[in-house]
């Protein structure tokens, strides 16, 4: 049963097990149209909805069975996390934070830093700034942009602001699962210089399920638009999914 714990309360966002959209499923408001209402227009997304999703909510695990095998070294680098936002959901950013805070060892996660790319709506002042500074003091930081700098710059005041040696940059409308920062730090404890783009499984703007995206290599077409595309060959013909994709 889900349940409202401190300050989340007076927010009106739901913490603890249970509840809407548990294991990733699709969820739904009574008697809402799949497009009607839900701050679509204003969003992008369901927010309304979100708002009736608990910040800890579970996920399925998707990785390869391979990988839930793998065995990682106990003196892995720390990682800063940074979110870069503008004009999101308080929920969504939240359960963000949730999420990484939930699925990462707290001996890895020095730090999450929200940058806020001066943002329009209220609630992304005082509510955010209450909500973290008494739920995570200390751990999570805020850097708040004076104008509108976009998203290279925002994500250059995040890599000022961030004190581990690794960082990592995340969009604020993502979630986290099981072991997701041990092979992105066992690998670029390898070799430091390396550049780790991770699979990042997607959430459906107006049911928020969980969708699993296949294996797929990263590259990006003439209108460098960012696309997934079929793994090279010689990655298929090693028949080792825990493998990167290069």
């Amino acid at each position: 049963m889900q349940r409202f714990q401190g300050v989340s309360k007076a927010m009106g966002l739901l913490e603890g097990p249970g509840g809407l959209g548990q294991g990733g499923a699709a969820a739904t408001l009574g008697g809402e149209s799949p497009e009607g209402g839900g701050k679509y227009e204003e969003y992008g997304y369901n927010a309304q909805l979100s708002e009736r999703i608990s910040l800890d909510r579970n996920i399925p695990d998707y990785r390869p069975k391979k990988c839930k095998l793998l065995t990682y070294p106990d003196d892995l680098p720390q990682i800063s996390v940074v979110f870069i936002f503008v004009n999101e959901a308080l929920s969504v950013i939240l359960r963000s934070v949730h999420s990484v805070v939930n699925h990462t060892p707290a001996h890895l996660l020095k730090e999450i830093i929200l940058v806020d790319d001066n943002s329009d709506s209220v609630e992304l002042k005082y509510n955010l700034d209450q909500y973290v500074n008494k739920r995570y003091p200390g751990l999570v930081k805020i850097v708040r942009n004076s104008k509108r700098e976009g998203l290279i710059r925002a994500r250059i005041h995040g890599w000022n602001a961030a004190t581990a040696s690794v960082v990592g940059f995340f969009d604020a409308h993502v979630e986290f699962n099981t072991a997701w920062a041990e092979p992105i730090l066992s690998r670029i404890k390898e070799e430091r210089t390396r550049i780790i783009l991770p699979a990042i499984d997607n959430i459906k703007y107006n049911t928020f399920e969980v969708q699993q995206y296949a294996n797929a290599a990263h590259g990006y077409n003439w209108g460098l638009w960012c696309m997934y595309i079929i793994p090279p060959q010689d990655w298929l013909d090693r028949g080792d999914e825990t493998a990167p994709i290069r």
